[in-house]
């Protein structure tokens, strides 16, 4: 007997993949949510998508161009544009299978269209009238009677077990470089010039020299008469006031920095631009010298280093005040120890992009669109070409397929 019942064309699929970026959450986490607002993942999902207004886009081709596709790998999908229905290939027997009909064998050729029913109605006697395409009218016989008892309802089937967790996805990519301190060098004239890793440097005039000593008192005029005994040396004068160093120099995270000297006194600089003159001192009394006093404390700055959590330490020798800290901190290429409060993206209305090998690979929109392979996204997620999903094995394990025939319904695979 011929059949009257066609499966209908699925229009629309609901899909788990995962992919690293998200924005928001550090590199340590293992599963990632793209929904329509924030929601936490699954803790049994690689990547959780929800949405009550938009699907997810997979690559669409013919049946020639799916059959074209060079050693496809286990797993890889498609919607068939011929067929209006989404395949998976099955490396275990090397073939394609339609997720239109799952428990179907492998894709076999174009049949013979042959011989079937056109039309079947139900004429105004109660008798089945059946047309095939090749123009044959079949009377089928008297099909309307009484209706009869409804039968009990069957016994429900016992629940599935539940599918292999997959595999956790790859690590996204470590984030750029910050721009940080390179190095700090003494010039040896009361000034010091800091590097940044981007090549900027900027000079900046250190503390004043110490005021001069006071002079010595004179030495007590000897008797007039015969050269008398040389009198007594002057006490030697006192030692000059050690030199005002710097203390501290502080990144204070917004271009500037904040350089506080010995005696308390502070100044904050825009990076880049010249410090102020400082005010030239009052000239001492001139007088006979005295014994010179002893040299101020002198320091020299180390090379700054980075601590786990990205922020910059700035020492030197004994003297220096350091080490001196950075408030902010930058995103090292080996990774950081980070916090709850850290993450990798953008704070203003421009996307985030991923680049490897000098290509875009990834575009998350600030609208919250993520593309793969693709800048322009349409969709809450957006590939163009072919993708992957693992179940633990080769075999597919369950995939849940979403249609709309005048509303959304589920069918489990």
């Amino acid at each position: 007997m011929f059949s009257l019942i066609k499966l209908y064309l699925i229009k629309g699929i609901s899909l788990l993949l995962f992919f690293v970026f998200n924005v928001q959450y550090s590199s340590a986490q293992q599963n990632v949510s793209i929904s329509d607002s924030p929601t936490t993942p699954h803790p049994s999902s690689v990547l959780d998508i929800s949405s009550t207004t938009k699907g997810l886009l997979i690559p669409r081709m013919t049946s020639v161009q799916r059959l074209a596709i060079v050693n496809p790998t286990n797993a890889l999908m498609v919607f068939d544009t011929d067929s209006s229905c989404i395949l998976f290939y099955q490396s275990a027997v090397s073939d394609w299978y339609s997720m239109c009909d799952y428990t179907q064998g492998p894709v076999g050729p174009q049949g013979d269209p042959g011989t079937f029913v056109d039309n079947a109605v139900v004429n105004g006697s109660g008798d089945l009238i059946i047309t095939l395409s090749d123009g044959t009218v079949i009377n089928a016989g008297h099909v309307l009677g009484t209706d009869g008892v409804n039968g009990t309802n069957g016994v429900d089937g016992t629940n599935g077990t539940n599918g292999v967790d997959g595999t956790n996805g790859i690590d996204g990519q470590d984030g750029a470089d910050g721009n940080g301190i390179a190095t700090i060098v003494d010039n040896g004239d009361n000034t010091i010039t800091i590097t940044l890793d981007d090549g900027q440097s900027t000079t900046y005039t250190t503390g004043q020299d110490g005021a001069d000593g006071v002079n010595g008192t004179n030495g007590v005029d000897g008797t007039n008469g015969t050269n008398g005994v040389d009198g007594t040396n002057g006490i030697d004068g006192q030692d000059g006031a050690d030199g005002n160093g710097i203390a501290t120099i502080v990144d204070n995270g917004d271009n500037t920095i904040t350089i506080t000297l010995d005696d308390g006194q502070s100044a904050t600089y825009t990076t880049g631009q010249d410090g102020v003159d400082g005010v030239n001192g009052t000239n001492g009394v001139d007088g006979q010298d005295g014994v010179d006093g002893q040299d101020g404390t002198s320091w020299t700055l180390t090379t700054p280093s980075f601590n786990a959590d990205g922020t910059v330490v700035v020492d030197g020798t004994s003297g220096s005040g350091g080490p001196v800290t950075s408030s902010a901190g930058a995103w090292l290429t080996s990774g950081n120890t980070a916090t709850s409060t850290n993450y990798i993206g953008t704070n203003n209305a421009i996307d985030f992009r991923t680049f490897t090998n000098g290509l875009e690979r990834m575009t998350v929109e600030s609208n919250g669109r993520v593309g793969i392979g693709t800048t322009t996204p349409d969709a809450d997620l957006h590939s163009e070409g072919t993708f992957r999903i693992t179940a633990g094995g080769d075999q597919f394990q369950k995939l849940n397929v979403a249609y709309e025939v005048g509303g959304f319904t589920f069918l489990d695979i």
